[in-house]
This record gives C-alpha cells, structure tokens and sequence, in this order.
C-alpha cells in the first residue's frame, strides 16, 4: 500500500478508498443499521475507532464477491440434484 503525505493529508492508492457506514449502506443499497449489526458481529470487515465504524471499500468488495460465489455455488449444486 502506497502511501503518501501531502499538506498533512493521507494520499492512498485508488482501492484503499475507506468508507463510512452510512456510505457502506448505500454502496450495498441496504439499512444503516444493517451494517452495524453486520459490522459488531464480524460478518462485515471493518474496524471501530472510538464510536464511528469504517470500513475498507476493497475489502467490502471482495466479501461481497465471495458470499456471491458461494451462493452460486449451491444454487449450481442444488440444480445437479
């Protein structure tokens, strides 16, 4: 991950874009309070600084790939029966 600083700001690469819960929510069109629980009970990769949740967009990227995957899988399977 390369990193920069610049005027005292973080530079990131594009992919390392973190996102708030309200901007998971709607990236992921669902409730606000869907991430929270989602996000307490590990489902949803993020961290919690003092009271606010962020959350890396590559990381909600690839989980949502992976659950998508996994789901068409046993769609796929249950087919084969």
């Amino acid at each position: 991950m390369d990193q920069r600083m610049a005027d005292n700001k973080m530079i990131t690469e594009p992919g390392d874009e973190i996102m708030t819960v309200a901007e998971v929510a709607d990236y992921l069109k669902m409730n606000q309070r869907t991430v929270y629980s989602l996000a307490k009970k590990g489902e949803l990769p993020g961290i919690r600084l003092g009271r606010q949740w962020r959350f890396k967009k590559e990381a909600i990227d690839k989980i949502f790939v992976e659950r998508s995957s996994a789901i068409s899988e046993k769609a796929d399977r249950k087919n084969d029966l």
